[in-house]
């Protein structure tokens, strides 16, 4: 994640945010699905699980500074309370996320449920609230 996020300083002066987020989303849940596949069937055991959760994890390393340099252009003139808002967020939605998981016995199995639902509603509300009108709001001003 901290390699990531530092190749991610080198590309939004040449990748706009929110294809860089659009194509990591689509990453972590084509690894979300694998890791699913691979839980759920058993195939390919434990280093397909470590390489879909460190594939899921790097791709993070893209996704939180992209979302926040969104967030604080959109909101320039209470850009402390949007990132408060936004960290607050990103908490709260991992402790709901995270409570269901001490419920079942298998761990692996809700663990990859949960990391497959988020990235199937991130990935979703990416193509519905993000695109090139990002730009075009912010170069509006």
């Amino acid at each position: 994640m901290v390699a990531a996020s530092q190749i991610n300083g080198r590309l939004p002066h040449r990748i706009p945010y929110w294809k860089v987020i659009r194509y990591c989303n689509v990453v972590q849940l084509a690894a979300a699905i694998l890791l699913v596949a691979s839980v759920m069937s058993g195939i390919g055991g434990l280093p397909v699980v470590f390489f879909g959760i460190f594939v899921y994890i790097a791709a993070q390393g893209f996704v939180f500074p992209n979302g926040s340099a969104i967030a604080m252009t959109r909101h320039p003139d209470i850009a402390g309370s949007a990132s408060a808002l936004l960290g607050t967020n990103q908490f709260l939605i991992a402790a709901i996320a995270t409570s269901f998981l001490g419920f079942l016995e298998n761990p692996a199995v809700p663990m990859t449920l949960v990391i497959l639902t988020c990235s199937v509603i991130s990935t979703a509300l990416n193509f519905a609230t993000l695109g090139p009108h990002i730009e075009a709001a912010h170069e509006r001003g």
